[in-house]
């Protein structure tokens, strides 16, 4: 699913999305525009390069609230270092809460630029992922969540300005 401004109209500015079944996809939700897009149970499962993706340049929100993001690359995972992620986000800002990450054999939670802020992980399952989190950026919380049984220890950095608190392994 894509969502961008490809058409040359501009961005879509509010999308909502109810109960979404993403499934067995190169890349299942792609977001490449500016939009804030709010999604309630969320079951995004089995692409092979990232399960929910924000791709560069965007000033897009997104918001999850419950359901599951799980099985990155479960059917094959060619380019383990970039690829089979569960949330993979390169810009804008997001807010999940109360989702099950697991079983994704790269990250369970992926943020690799420094320029994505304001964010929050909030009382979300991330486990049996290659690595749970590895994250970055400012001004984030990430609170009252539970990890375990992923492969690797997680990464947060930037936390000079943010909250990280009240986690279980993470």
């Amino acid at each position: 699913m894509l969502i961008d401004n490809s058409s040359g109209v501009g961005s879509n500015r509010e999308i909502f999305i109810s109960h979404a079944t993403i499934d067995s996809n190169g890349r299942g939700l792609i977001i490449r525009d500016n939009s804030y897009v709010s999604i309630i149970g969320i079951w995004a499962a089995s692409s092979t390069i990232d399960q929910v993706f924000i791709d560069v340049n965007t000033t897009a929100l997104l918001s999850i609230s419950g359901g599951t993001i799980f099985n990155g690359g479960v059917y094959e995972c060619p380019k383990q270092p970039d690829w089979c992620n569960g949330l993979t986000v390169h810009s804008g800002t997001f807010i999940l809460n109360g989702v099950e990450i697991r079983n994704n054999n790269g990250r369970g939670i992926w943020i690799p630029n420094k320029s994505v802020t304001q964010y929050q992980i909030i009382s979300c399952r991330i486990f049996a992922n290659g690595q749970g989190l590895n994250v970055t950026g400012s001004s984030f919380m990430i609170t009252n969540n539970v990890c375990n049984s992923n492969q690797l220890p997680n990464t947060i950095s930037g936390t000079e300005t943010s909250i990280v608190m009240n986690n279980l392994g993470c």
